[in-house]
């Protein structure tokens, strides 16, 4: 399977229905079973959507998604996909890539729901307590560089420790993991994976 992580569009046209049409279509032409999320650029167009619910609720009509976060089978491995859901309610910086509650409680359940089975998740920036090798100020100094930063960023860490299935989780927000010789990091069962783009 193949899932995008994320920042679906690029330049002048990202975070807008047109980028997350392409994207479908890009995405759709490969010959396997896909998957994307969410990430920060794809909310950011604020002359566009309203709000932050106007954007997230675009992107699930243009994928045919009744939330922006989702599991998908991966063969004997579920994968749970954790999209972005913030931007101008974000706490913190705009471009922190943060998950609402509601989403977090989904997260939770479906980790009870699947204890016996391996999980793979993938998000658009990691969880605090990965041991990933990131840049804390990637746009503009503005830190953002760990999953809900300014928002309860340990519970990631506190949820793993009690969910030893999750075994891989992947992500993209900092771009530049390709330069690293550490963007992969193995925090118990889990093998935190930073993924260039």
């Amino acid at each position: 399977a193949l899932v995008c992580l994320g920042d679906l569009g690029c330049g002048s046209h990202s975070g807008t229905r047109e980028s997350f049409e392409d994207a479908r279509a890009y995405l759709a032409s490969f010959d396997t079973d896909w998957g994307t999320i969410l990430g920060n650029h794809d909310l950011e167009r604020v002359e566009t959507f309203a709000t932050d619910q106007a954007a997230v609720a675009c992107y699930c009509d243009v994928f045919g998604l009744a939330a922006p976060y989702r599991t998908i089978e991966l063969g004997d491995a579920l994968g749970v996909l954790l999209s972005s859901t913030g931007f101008r309610d974000n706490r913190g910086y705009k471009h922190e890539v943060s998950i609402d509650d509601a989403q977090f409680a989904w997260l939770r359940a479906t980790l009870e729901a699947n204890r016996k089975r391996p999980i793979f998740v993938f998000s658009h920036a990691p969880p605090l307590g990965s041991q990933l090798r990131v840049l804390q100020y990637p746009h503009l100094r503005g830190g953002n560089a760990w999953l809900n930063q300014s928002n309860a960023p340990g519970r990631f860490a506190a949820l793993l420790a009690e969910h030893p299935q999750v075994r891989l989780w992947f992500s993209g927000h900092n771009r530049l993991a390709q330069h690293y010789e550490d963007s992969a990091s193995l925090v118990g069962q889990c093998l935190f994976v930073h993924t260039g783009v």
